[in-house]
């Protein structure tokens, strides 16, 4: 039985709203934030930001490696080895990308972060809540705490139809894993959403419909920093 970390009780500290932004957009694979992201990055840069744009795992030299690892080599390992696999390689965009954009003023858009680990090692493969988010905050420290956190939440049912039809040559890892798995993911997206910082939308609509919220909400991200 997972003991819950107690989010509360971490002190953490705030980004210096003189400097930067950090955005991160979530959700599990097949909620389409590829596409939320390249919007959101056309959306701000006509704004006037300069956008960082970057992901996760990956983003760096050693990421892009440790990427590889924990997507193609399917040799079955222990789910901690992902977390900290996963969690070196959010040290290194941390130090490498999203710390220096927001140090010069730039906006670091970020495809998914440590609620991804929550989501898929701690409720898929049952890795204990604490632990993911113990060895994040080593790594990110004040970054624990995006300007803005956003999910997209998608049903179980619609994210299996349309990883259906994105159809592909052979699946990774994680998609290897089964429906059983992606329903605790879901399961555990949704966690993210009732008991951390972050902004919820709806991914059920068309491309459209998904960004025309999102966008009202990067908006207040924007009033609420002094943008």
């Amino acid at each position: 039985m997972r003991s819950f970390f107690k989010c509360k009780e971490y002190k953490l500290q705030s980004l210096n709203p003189e400097l930067g932004k950090y955005l991160v957009i979530e959700g599990s694979d097949g909620s389409g934030k590829g596409t939320q992201c390249d919007l959101a990055q056309s959306y701000l840069e006509e704004k006037g930001f300069v956008v960082v744009r970057t992901f996760e795992p990956g983003g760096t030299t050693i990421g892009a490696k440790i990427r590889e690892v924990l997507k193609y080599e399917k040799t079955k390992r222990h789910p901690k080895t992902d977390v900290d696999l996963l969690t070196a390689s959010r040290r290194e965009s941390a130090d490498q990308v999203i710390r220096p954009a927001v140090a010069i003023g730039s906006v670091a858009l970020v495809d998914r972060s440590y609620f991804s680990t929550i989501a898929y090692q701690g409720f898929g493969d049952g890795v204990d809540i604490g632990y993911i988010l113990e060895r994040s905050l080593d790594a990110l420290q004040e970054l624990m705490t995006p300007n803005l956190a956003v999910v997209l939440r998608v049903p179980y049912e619609l994210l299996a139809e349309r990883l259906c039809q994105r159809g592909g040559t052979g699946r990774d890892y994680f998609e290897s894993k089964g429906p059983d798995y992606f329903k605790k993911v879901v399961e555990g997206y949704d966690w993210i959403c009732e008991n951390l910082p972050v902004k919820s939308v709806d991914g059920t609509g068309t491309p459209e419909e998904v960004w025309k919220e999102l966008k009202e909400i990067i908006k207040t991200m924007e009033v609420s920093h002094g943008v």
